[in-house]
């Protein structure tokens, strides 16, 4: 659906015509031109009477290519948007909700030989300053605190027994 403009023909059975679209709205356009809409006027003094209620612009429903005017006129819009209708997208209400990424790094201890660490105590020191202390598996695993939080170790304490 073509959008009407300031100057887009009215073909009207009014003497002098066609006539051209005198009034548009004053903060919108299409084209550089005003967009025309119901209630705007003709310049053989008739006003656009039917557009799109459900494409108000400035308070009155855009006028396209076919509207009507009060003298039983048609406009014939030129120009280069075209509005389509819409198709009744999804609510709000059925959009899923997105939860915020959980971590939970785990951290493997290994000696200067690759040898995991089993069974020792740790304590790790997070950014922001939390810690979290705990012993090691026997493959010289520990779980970090989950979180909603990205945190880099920052410090790693080895306490052997």
């Amino acid at each position: 659906m073509e959008q009407a403009k300031l100057g887009d023909q009215v073909a009207c059975p009014c003497n002098g015509g066609p006539h051209r679209i005198v009034s548009a709205a004053s903060t919108t356009f299409v084209d550089g031109l005003p967009v025309a809409r119901v209630g705007d006027r003709s310049s053989c003094g008739a006003s656009i009477t039917s557009g799109l209620d459900w494409y108000p612009i400035e308070g009155a429903a855009a006028a396209i290519h076919g509207s009507e005017t009060s003298c039983r006129g048609v406009v014939i819009a030129a120009a280069s948007a075209i509005t389509g209708q819409p198709r009744g997208g999804a609510s709000a209400t059925s959009l899923p909700t997105v939860q915020p990424p959980r971590y939970n790094r785990r951290v493997v201890f290994r000696d200067e030989f690759g040898a995991p660490l089993a069974h020792e105590t740790y304590r790790l020191v997070l950014e922001g300053g939390d810690t979290k202390e705990g012993q090691t598996n026997a493959q010289g695993e520990a779980d970090l605190m989950d979180s909603d939080l990205a945190t880099k170790v920052v410090d790693i304490l080895i306490r052997g027994d």
